[in-house]
């Protein structure tokens, strides 16, 4: 008699086993696709920080490139400004030194003049009257009592020759109308027009060379 082979219904315990296997391969499965993610972020973040890196280094060039550019740019306008403002301020101080000059030069003119004619005081002419004030002036600049002599222009010691003066008046020949030179007993005090505006340029730095003034 032959025997007859019926299939083996699962049981519980397999069923679990296979339950079992079946978690285990999703988990796998999950780790798996987890540690690829991973992995994908992470080069993805490593790209984003190349990248990032990348074009910081390029923005941080490009401003090192334009500030020299504009260094360039800036340092090219002074280079043509700064010494055309150099050149007008040294005109301008010139000018005004010069300006100075002409006017205390025809002050004195005009004050030798009016001594000549008169006028300005509505009185009789008396023609010491400027070159008067300029010995007035001089020994106002020192003790009078210790001034040897007062130098004066040719024309000027002229005009104050017939004055009761404290001190003596020389004529000196090196100056001009206006000017004064005080002699000391160890020295001088040179009170010349010329001398104090040669000071003036001196200590603006400009040339002491100028045109000589009319007698």
């Amino acid at each position: 008699m032959q025997r007859v082979a019926f299939p083996v219904l699962g049981s519980a315990t397999t069923r679990d086993l296979a339950a079992a296997a079946d978690v285990r391969g999703h988990a796998a499965g999950y780790a798996a696709g987890l540690r690829a993610a991973q992995a994908e972020t992470a080069a993805l973040h490593a790209r984003l920080e190349a990248e990032h890196a990348t074009r910081l280094a390029a923005l941080q060039a490009e401003t090192v490139r334009r500030v020299q550019v504009l260094d360039a740019a800036t340092n090219a306008m002074l280079s043509q400004v700064v010494p055309v403002l150099a050149d007008a301020e040294e005109s301008l101080v010139d000018a005004a030194l010069d300006l100075a000059e002409a006017v205390v030069g025809h002050v004195v003119r005009s004050g030798r003049q009016d001594d000549a004619t008169g006028e300005g005081d509505g009185q009789e002419a008396r023609p010491t009257t400027g070159a008067e004030a300029t010995v007035r002036r001089a020994l106002a600049s020192v003790d009078a009592t210790v001034a040897v002599a007062v130098r004066l222009s040719p024309a000027d010691a002229a005009r104050v020759a017939d004055l009761a003066l404290p001190v003596p008046v020389v004529p000196d020949v090196a100056l001009l109308d206006g000017d004064a030179v005080v002699d000391l007993p160890d020295g001088l005090l040179d009170l010349r027009i010329g001398a104090a505006l040669d000071r003036a340029r001196a200590a603006l730095g400009r040339s002491a060379d100028r045109p000589e003034a009319s007698r």
